[in-house]
This record gives C-alpha cells, sequence and structure tokens, in this order.
C-alpha cells in the first residue's frame, strides 16, 4: 500500500509538513488526510488534494466525509461527471443527505432541472431525509415556476409530517402565484395565526386583496400591520402606493413624509421604491420637472432583479418627458416600457431594443437605450461595447473610442469575452481614425487575453 511519502507532494510550510508526518506517524486516522487535502486546495494544489484524498480512500473506502470532500474537489475542478459519480454511489449507500443536495446542484447549474427533482423525489418513503427533500423540492420548483407541482409537494409533505407555519405559509403564497388570491388569503391567514409575529404573512395577504381589486380589504391589512409595528416600511409603502391607485394623492404623500422622517432620524439613504412613489405624486400633481428629477434617481438606484420597478420608472419618465414636450426622451422611455412588458429581463430586452433600432439605422435612439441600460447596470463590459459600437457607426469615433476603452478596462473574470471583444473594437477604430500602432497594440493585448481562456 502506497503511503503518504510516495505520493512526493511539494509542501508548504510547517503546517503541512506537520500534518504529513502526523499521517506518516498514525496512517489509521483519517482526519489528517482530510486536513492536509484542505490546505493543498486552498492555495490551488487540486491535484495533490486530489491525491491526498485517494490515498485516504485507500485506507477508508466507505468514509463517507473524505467522499463527500473528493467530490466537492471535483466541482471545483471543473469535473462536474467524477462528483456525480461519487454522490450517486454515497445516495445509494443511503448515508448522506448532502450528496443529494449536492446532486441536485450538479444538476441544477447544468439546466437539468427534471434530473435534480428526480434526485429528492426518488428518496424512499422510509429513508430518515425524505423529510427533508419537502423544502428542498419547494425551492426548486419555486425556480422553476413549476408552481402546481410545488402546491403538490407541500400538501404530501403536510398529509405525511404535519402542518407546519412555513409549509402553510409557502401554500400561501404558492396559491398567489397561480392566481388563486382566495385561497391564498387563507393560508396566509392561518400561517399568522401560527406565528403571530408573521407581519410578512399579513403583507401577502393585503397584496391578495390588491390583486383581487379589494382596495378596502388592502388596506385594512396594511393598517394592521401598523398596528403591530407602527414603523413597518412595507405597510406604509404599500398604502402610500394604494393611496395613488386611488387618486389620493395628499395621503400618498402624508405615508411618503412619514417613511422618509423615519429614515432621517435612523440616519437611513431615501429608498428608490419611494422616490419612484414620490415621483408618481410629483406627476399626478402636475410637477413633471420635479418628477424626472426624482424618478430618475429612483431609477438609478433600483437594481435590475426590481423589473417591475424599473418597468414602472420608464413608465413615469414616459408620461412626464410628454407632458414637458419633450418627444424624444417620452419616445425612449415608451419603447422601453414595451420592450420590458413583453420581457422582464432588463438586460435582455433592452439589448434587443437597441439591436433593433440599429438595424432600422435609428442611431441615436439606440444609444439613449443603451444608456438607460448603463443605468440599470453601471460599468457594464458588453452594454459598454455595444454603445460604442452604436458611436462608431454613427461616424462619432472620439466618444467610440472612449466608450469601448473603457470596456476594455473592466476586470476579467467571467467577463473576460466582452474584454476581448472591446480591445478588438478599440483596435479597429484606432485604426479606422489612421493609429496603426495604437491599432496593433490593442490587437496583441486581445490576443494575450485570449490565450488565456
Amino acid at each position: 500500500m502506497k503511503s503518504i511519502k510516495d505520493l512526493k507532494l511539494k509542501l508548504r510550510g510547517p503546517k503541512e509538513r506537520e500534518i504529513q508526518g502526523r499521517i506518516l506517524d498514525r496512517p489509521s486516522l483519517e482526519g489528517p488526510y482530510k486536513h492536509l487535502a484542505r490546505l493543498l486546495a486552498r492555495r490551488g494544489e487540486m491535484e495533490q488534494a486530489e491525491a491526498v484524498l485517494k490515498l485516504a480512500l485507500s485506507v477508508f473506502p466507505r468514509d463517507r466525509l473524505i467522499n463527500e470532500q473528493l467530490a466537492g474537489l471535483y466541482e471545483e475542478m471543473g469535473k462536474p461527471a467524477r462528483a456525480v459519480s461519487i454522490y450517486k454511489k454515497l445516495i445509494e449507500a443511503g448515508e448522506s443527505w448532502s450528496a443529494h443536495v449536492r446532486l441536485a446542484r450538479i444538476y441544477k447549474k447544468q439546466g437539468k432541472f427534471e434530473e435534480a427533482v428526480s434526485v429528492f423525489k426518488k428518496v424512499p418513503r422510509n429513508s430518515p431525509f425524505k423529510e427533508r427533500t419537502y423544502p428542498a423540492l419547494y425551492d426548486l420548483l419555486f425556480v422553476m415556476e413549476a408552481h402546481n407541482r410545488g402546491i403538490s409537494n407541500l400538501k404530501e409533505a403536510i398529509r405525511h409530517y404535519g402542518e407546519t407555519h412555513r409549509r402553510i405559509k409557502n401554500l400561501g403564497r404558492l396559491h398567489m402565484k397561480v392566481g388563486k388570491k382566495k385561497e391564498a388569503i387563507e393560508y396566509l391567514q392561518k400561517a399568522f395565526r401560527m406565528k403571530k409575529d408573521d407581519y410578512d404573512a399579513l403583507k401577502w395577504v393585503g397584496l391578495a386583496h390588491l390583486d383581487l381589486g379589494d382596495y378596502s380589504g388592502a388596506r385594512r391589512v396594511f393598517k394592521k400591520i401598523l398596528g403591530f409595528e407602527p414603523e413597518s416600511y412595507q405597510a406604509m409603502i404599500q398604502l402610500a402606493e394604494l393611496s395613488l391607485l386611488e387618486g389620493k394623492l395628499e395621503e400618498a404623500k402624508s405615508w411618503l413624509d412619514k417613511i422618509r422622517q423615519i429614515q432621517k432620524r435612523k440616519k437611513e439613504p431615501w429608498d428608490s421604491r419611494s422616490k419612484l412613489a414620490m415621483g408618481r405624486y410629483y406627476l399626478e400633481s402636475g410637477k413633471c420637472a420635479e418628477a424626472v428629477k426624482l424618478v430618475q434617481e429612483g431609477l438609478g438606484e433600483t437594481p435590475f432583479y426590481y423589473p417591475m420597478e424599473v418597468l414602472q420608472a420608464h413608465s413615469l419618465l414616459e408620461q412626464a418627458y410628454s407632458e414637458l414636450g419633450d418627444e424624444f426622451h417620452g419616445r425612449v422611455h415608451g419603447l422601453v416600457r414595451e420592450a420590458l412588458g413583453k420581457n422582464l429581463d432588463v438586460f435582455g430586452s433592452l439589448t434587443d431594443l437597441a439591436l433593433e433600432l440599429e438595424k432600422k439605422r435609428e442611431l441615436e435612439l439606440a444609444k439613449e437605450v443603451l444608456e438607460q441600460l448603463l443605468v440599470t447596470f453601471p460599468g457594464n463590459t458588453l452594454v459598454l461595447v455595444n454603445m460604442a459600437e452604436a458611436q462608431f457607426k454613427r461616424g462619432m469615433s472620439e466618444s467610440a473610442v472612449q466608450l469601448a476603452r473603457a470596456a476594455s478596462h473592466t476586470a476579467e473574470g467571467s467577463f473576460l469575452q466582452d474584454k476581448i471583444k472591446a480591445l478588438k473594437l478599440v483596435a479597429r477604430i484606432s485604426r479606422a481614425r489612421g493609429h496603426e500602432a495604437a491599432a496593433k497594440d490593442y490587437e496583441r493585448q486581445a490576443a494575450k487575453l485570449e490565450k488565456t481562456k
């Protein structure tokens, strides 16, 4: 049998040498093998870590933790097939819940969602892990937007393991997703009765009433939350937005002023959602210039993963600019609103819109749409490259080269391909401007990066 010495490891520092010595002294202890493998992996010596764990398995072939560590190492090394093989063996042995979770995670990353579902579905009824499969399936089916299957999954969990606050609340949320608002209200109210401090469940009850058009019911729920939590942001912003919906402008402003007062007292920043609501108040009060200023601020602070708020902001800006007689900017935001109305993927829909406008040779509009992308994705390499391309096509080589240079200076990471594209574009623009030496330099930089891919 091999010993740790036979691996001829390139150890660094006294700690690694000390642990190797412990393995030599007592090769029947599994802990030092795992510890040394972790240290080696931490400094990027993946193959050496793999060798140590394989040696450990030659001594402890059925050790669950060593197998899990080796499979995890294979994931880090970009060898998921080897990890899958180990996880499947661990699952077959019936001793590792972690193997189920990690195998499903690999399938999910690969876009094999049904295979991921199958990992949990196949856990037998008598397994000690069976109850754990239901929350895992809830999360997975939620991502898949398979909400009816999610409901069936939760009902099965309740049938076999009983009601819990979390299961009942999640049933309420899923019924919201499938449009069954009345059933959602019943489940969410029950969840609140089970846990009296779950004001989030109450918030969802209020939202369900809103979706049903029951504004008075929604108002009662949000005010009930304020009875428990007098400074609840969620309740006050909902009441402000509801007041705007009903045309009660001064009531809306009163709620928004209260939010701002609390934020100032707590030394918190003015949040983007409140800015958008106040912008709508200004717009409906006829103060369009103030509306534009505040909505632009709010839009710049709204994360892309709140696409409905991004859509709302562009809708407000379309109306405000139109009222101000600025037809160009009104049209820009109108086009963005229409694009987001069809597809709430902010990056994808606006990029497609800009390309469509470029094909129609409406380059000024295309540039403005890309400008709006930069509002939501500041410093994004691909947006900068697309803007540079648009400017170059318009004959504005000076601004084009500046934009392309800005794109080429972004961090590499997962955007390496976009950075290479930016460098090639700078080279092309430089050559068109008669700067051959600069063009060749940028081409060399791009070629160097391509070798690292």
